[in-house]
């Protein structure tokens, strides 16, 4: 299984450890439709730029494309 899922061993033996739990899981319910978000570098680019942008706004500031995108980089 480990091979063909492309995870450890590791995992798959916590998983199998836990199979009464997971399948006892609504699919239906909202738990089982959650997704863990994970930040990435983008994205705390982005939230780091909509902040300046705030900012900006807050300071009557004029943004040109070419300060965005400076910004941005």
């Amino acid at each position: 299984l480990a091979n063909e899922y492309n995870i450890s061993e590791g995992l798959v033996n916590d998983i199998l450890k836990k199979k009464d739990r997971w399948l006892s899981v609504d699919t239906n319910s909202y738990q089982a439709n959650l997704k863990r978000k994970k930040k990435t570098l983008f994205s705390l680019i982005e939230e780091a730029l909509v902040i300046w942008v705030d900012n900006t706004f807050k300071a009557s500031l004029i943004i040109t494309d070419n300060i965005l995108s400076t910004k941005a980089l």
